[in-house]
């Protein structure tokens, strides 16, 4: 994966390593296009028992930031699961 700067210096703010986002990509997750912007897809899965969301690029390769997942993103990857 490719991990631009912001996503870098995000995961390292937030405590979130290069191990964990091998964890979560290869576990379960819930992939859907941005509500914000079509050229964007979030990943959302539980790493360490803690929600995550990934926001990837349009060729979900490129990691743009890794943030704490918000309520109803939970919502709807436990519903997809």
């Amino acid at each position: 994966m490719n991990i631009i700067r912001h996503a870098f210096e995000q995961m390292k703010e937030r405590g979130f390593t290069v191990e964990m986002l091998g964890r979560l990509v290869c576990g379960r997750t819930y992939i859907r296009t941005s509500e914000t912007d079509d050229c964007r897809y979030l990943m959302t899965g539980i790493v360490n028992k803690k929600w995550w969301t990934i926001v990837l690029d349009k060729d979900l390769y490129t990691v743009i930031t890794v943030r704490r997942a918000h309520e109803d993103e939970i919502k709807e990857a436990q519903s997809s699961f």
